[in-house]
C-alpha cells in the first residue's frame, strides 16, 4: 500500500495585463452575474478545466448560499470521471460559501488558500484575486456581507452617501428606531427586529411611498418580485433620509460599478 498523498497545489494563473481588469470585474459582480457563472459551468462542459475551477471559486467567494446545488453537481461531476483533485477544488468552493470559512478548515494563504479536510491530502491552492481580497482583509468582493467586521448602527440623522459607501463596500449596516430595525447590505437587506427574511437586490422593482387610508401616514414601500408590496413599518418621521439611503443603494447596484 503506497504512502498517502501529502499534499495536493493547485494554481490558476492570471497574466499581470489581465489581474486588475478580473479584480474589477469580480468585485462588480451582482446577482445576474452570479446566475450566469452557475448557467456557464453547468452548460459548458468546453470550458478550459482552470476556467471551471477558477468559476467554483469565485461562487464560493460571492457566498451566496444559494450557489451550492450548483457546486455540488460539479463535484459530483468531477467525482464521476475521477477527477478528484478538481473536486477537492470545488469542496473547497463550498466551504468557501460558509459565513466564517475559517470554520471550515479554510485558511487564507499568502497566495490564495489552505484547506484541510478529514481524509483528504491538504490542499493549496494560488490564486492572484483570492490574495487580492485577502490583502484587504476580505474572503471575496463586496456582494459578500462583512460579517466579520463590526456591525454599523447608525446614529441620527445619518449622512446618506458615507452610509451608502458602507453598505455597496459589504459592511452590514442596521438603522433602528423604538422597535422596528432595519438590516443593510450589498448583497441583500431585511426589515423588521424579528424577520430572518432577507430581500436580494435584484428583486426589487421599485421604490415609492404608499399613504396610511387610516391615519394618512406616509411609508417606505418596496415592490419586490414574487411578493406583495413590503413597507418599511419604521422610520416615518425621517422618510426623506431612508428614501434617499435606499435609492441611492438600489440605483448603485442596479447600474454597477459599486466596488472600486
Amino acid at each position: 500500500m503506497s504512502d498517502p498523498e501529502p499534499s495536493r497545489f493547485v494554481s490558476r494563473s492570471v497574466p499581470s495585463d489581465e489581474l486588475l481588469p478580473t479584480i474589477i470585474e469580480e468585485a462588480n459582480l451582482d446577482d445576474d452575474g452570479i446566475f450566469g457563472i452557475e448557467r456557464l459551468l453547468l452548460t459548458s462542459a468546453g470550458l478550459e478545466p482552470e476556467v471551471l475551477l477558477s468559476l467554483c471559486l469565485v461562487l464560493g467567494r460571492c457566498g451566496w448560499n444559494r450557489s451550492q446545488g450548483t457546486l455540488r453537481q460539479m463535484e459530483r461531476r468531477y467525482q464521476k470521471s475521477g477527477k478528484e483533485i478538481d473536486a477537492h477544488v470545488v469542496r473547497l468552493a463550498l466551504a468557501l460559501l460558509h459565513e466564517s470559512p475559517g470554520t471550515q478548515n479554510v485558511e487564507q494563504a499568502e497566495e490564495g488558500y489552505r484547506f484541510s479536510e478529514r481524509g483528504s491530502p491538504t490542499l493549496f491552492v494560488s490564486d492572484p484575486v483570492a490574495a487580492h481580497w485577502h490583502r484587504q482583509g476580505r474572503w471575496g468582493p463586496a456582494i459578500r456581507p462583512r460579517f466579520d467586521a463590526p456591525v454599523v448602527t447608525l446614529k441620527w440623522p445619518f449622512g446618506v452617501s458615507k452610509t451608502a459607501e458602507l453598505i455597496l463596500d459589504g459592511r452590514i449596516v442596521e438603522i433602528s428606531r423604538a422597535d422596528n430595525s432595519c438590516v443593510l447590505t450589498r448583497a441583500w437587506f431585511r426589515i423588521g427586529s424579528n424577520s430572518r427574511s432577507r430581500i436580494r437586490w435584484n428583486r426589487v422593482r421599485s421604490l415609492g411611498r404608499i399613504r396610511s387610508t387610516r391615519n394618512q401616514t406616509e411609508h417606505l414601500a418596496l415592490e419586490v418580485e414574487g411578493s406583495p408590496i413590503i413597507q418599511v413599518p419604521v422610520f416615518t418621521d425621517d422618510i426623506d433620509l431612508v428614501e434617499e439611503l435606499f435609492g441611492r443603494v438600489l440605483n448603485r447596484i442596479k447600474n454597477g460599478a459599486v466596488h472600486r
